[in-house]
């Protein structure tokens, strides 16, 4: 065998292993962001805000993450926004209806 190519094979475990371990990482993160993307799009609907819902969408398709880093933040981020304007459509939508 020749230097070459045990240099060669190292080179493809090296490269196979780490394919291996990114997509094993990344499958489990993939299948969480779907999941969550789906609760997301199911408790929006129940809101029956039609304006929040333009909304939301529209922030979600100009603003997409370019990285794992930035999805997490997106989500905890539009998280916090949704919970916010659900406490504050408690207290706003009543004096809304009753004017």
């Amino acid at each position: 065998m020749k230097d070459g190519s045990v240099l060669q094979a190292a080179d493809g475990f090296a490269q196979g292993s780490k394919s291996f371990l990114t997509n094993t990482l990344m499958a489990p993160v993939g299948a969480m962001s779907k999941i969550g993307n789906s609760i997301s799009k199911g408790t929006l609907a129940l809101s029956f805000d039609d304006q929040f819902i333009e909304a939301k969408n529209y922030d979600n398709n100009k603003n997409k993450p370019k990285n794992i880093g930035e999805g997490v933040v997106k989500g905890f981020s539009s998280a916090g926004t949704s919970i916010l304007s659900g406490v504050a459509g408690v207290f706003t939508k009543p004096v809304e209806g009753a004017q």
